[in-house]
Order: C-alpha cells, then sequence, then structure tokens
C-alpha cells in the first residue's frame, strides 16, 4: 500500500512537471508595440507648416482674400497686413490674428483660413529606415505597412548588417521607446514574430556586424 501511494505521488510529479515545462514553451509571446494612428491624431488639430497652401478669406473683402504657400522664413503676405509669422499655428488662430490685424483697416472683419495642401504633413507622415540597409529611406506611410514593407522598400539588408539587432523606435505619449527587431530571422527563415505594424513617426535603425 505504502509503494502504491509513492508511486501515485510520483506519477502526479511527473504530470505537473510536463505542464509546466509545455506552459514555458507556448510562454512566449511577442506583443504588438505600443502606440496606433488613433492615438497620434487624438486630440492633435492641425498646424500649418513649410510649404502648406493657405487660402485666406476675408468675408465682403474679395480683394482682401489671397491663396499663399508658406515660405521658408515661415511667413505670409497678406494685403493691408503684410507678412504674418504662420508657422507652427492653427488656422483657426491664424485666422484670429490676421482679422485682428485687419481691424486697423476695416470694420468687422471676418477671416477663414483653409488648409488647400498640407504638404508639410507629408514629411510628418514619414517611416524613416536607417544604418546597413542598400538605401536608406523616409518612406511615406499607408495603412497596413509593416516592417517588412519598409525594409524592402530600403532596397533590403546590407550584407554587413546585424539584422537580428535592429530596432524600432517610437515615440508613446510623448516617451521614447525601443523594440527588438528580428530582421535576420525574418528574411532568411521566415520568422515573422516581430514583423509589427508601423506608424508615422517610426524610426527603423540597423546597425552593422562587428567583425
Amino acid at each position: 500500500m505504502h509503494r502504491r501511494k509513492k508511486a501515485k505521488v510520483f506519477m502526479l510529479g511527473i504530470m505537473l512537471l510536463a505542464i509546466a515545462l509545455a506552459g514555458c514553451a507556448t510562454e512566449r509571446v511577442i506583443q504588438q508595440p505600443e502606440g496606433n494612428l488613433e492615438q497620434i491624431l487624438a486630440g492633435k488639430p492641425y498646424v500649418i507648416g513649410l510649404g502648406d497652401q493657405l487660402s485666406v478669406q476675408v468675408w465682403r473683402n474679395q480683394e482682401l482674400s489671397v491663396s499663399v504657400i508658406v515660405r521658408p522664413d515661415g511667413m505670409i503676405s497678406v494685403p493691408l497686413v503684410g507678412d504674418v509669422a504662420v508657422l507652427n499655428k492653427e488656422p483657426m488662430k491664424l485666422a484670429s490674428e490676421i482679422a485682428e490685424k485687419l481691424g486697423s483697416f476695416i470694420r468687422s472683419p471676418e477671416v477663414t483660413v483653409i488648409v488647400l495642401a498640407p504638404t508639410s504633413a507629408v514629411l510628418q507622415y514619414q517611416i524613416r529606415i536607417a544604418g546597413a540597409v542598400n538605401q536608406p529611406v523616409s518612406v511615406p506611410y499607408q495603412k497596413g505597412m509593416t516592417v517588412f514593407d519598409v525594409v524592402q522598400a530600403a532596397g533590403g539588408l546590407s550584407p554587413f548588417a546585424a539584422a537580428n539587432r535592429a530596432v524600432l523606435r517610437r515615440k508613446v505619449n510623448g516617451k521614447q521607446h525601443s523594440y527588438q527587431l528580428k530582421l535576420e530571422d525574418m528574411f532568411t527563415k521566415g520568422q515573422f514574430e516581430t514583423n509589427f505594424s508601423v506608424l508615422p513617426g517610426d524610426l527603423i535603425s540597423v546597425p552593422k556586424a562587428i567583425f
């Protein structure tokens, strides 16, 4: 009887050990990096940048209304007002400032500023890849893009790349985060665990191997 109890205890121990090992084998989960497009856009009104084309409309004063491009000095020219600094301002705030300046010339001006061509936004919505790739580039963001797509756009990995030490850097809520990428495993073994979705502003850095 005593031997049977020992045998049962031994078999129970074997079973528990097997379950624990199985749990360890399946525990490795690679999660998608923090941040999403909704977070990037949430609560962030458009701000005017270099090269943007603006329409400044003054109600009932068509001769004062203009379509202008933001100059490299961050200024535009408006009739009667002259040069106005517009860089990093929201369209509504800029309209209010122009209306205030025009108030010295006409009564109760009503001004609307519309961004006709948000050229600067194209630069803001880029994913950059640098380091040991065949052609470091900035890639315009497209919905559904992944790390694999960006590396392909850079002409693939350099023969000297330490590809499994590549890093994806992303700013989330003002804090910089880094995520390891296994690019060698991705491109040579077909293991896509780290083929994360990319977002505007992401930077992929691929270091060179040390020989």
